[in-house]
């Protein structure tokens, strides 16, 4: 698959702009060809994070195809939990979830917004409470300080 064909291809997938094919765009993922290589990059703390590395544009265009449709397309049950401004009392298990420790898993999942039915991209926790099963929630800011929590159940 050549960069064009990526291009169509990503199109036509329900997900939003979390990605570029430039180094000028500053999307969560990026796929950049630089002297006849390809380069796969993470957005982090407004920085690159280098990936993967690609010596031909056949593997760069499949893999970053297989990556997005794997991590962005709708497949799971994610259920809306609560909508809350930020330091809101949120309590899990009689915890408030801005007390906890929030420790990121590196997954991602469009979620959308249940009032104004906008898609987004938040991050997967989880949440730890002493020595109790763990907790795992998808969270993220809709807009300035109003937060999003979602529960995850994989359909096997």
């Amino acid at each position: 698959m050549n960069i064009e064909s990526l291009k169509n291809k990503l199109a036509l997938l329900d997900i939003p702009k979390i990605y570029s094919i430039s180094k000028e765009e500053n999307s969560k993922f990026c796929l950049v060809q630089e002297n006849n290589f390809w380069f796969f990059f993470k957005l982090e703390n407004n920085k690159r994070k280098f990936l993967k590395f690609f010596e031909n544009e056949i593997d760069a265009t499949t893999f970053f195809l297989n990556f997005m449709e794997d991590n962005f397309k709708i497949e799971k049950e994610i259920t809306f939990i609560a909508s809350l401004a930020y330091k809101d009392i949120f309590l899990i298990n009689n915890f408030n979830i801005w007390d906890m420790e929030w420790n990121p898993l590196n997954r991602s999942f469009l979620v959308k917004d249940p009032k104004y039915h906008n898609m987004h991209l938040f991050d997967t926790y989880e949440f730890r409470i002493h020595n109790e099963k763990a907790i795992t929630l998808i969270a993220g800011e809709f807009s300035n300080n109003i937060w999003g929590f979602y529960n995850l159940t994989f359909n096997y």
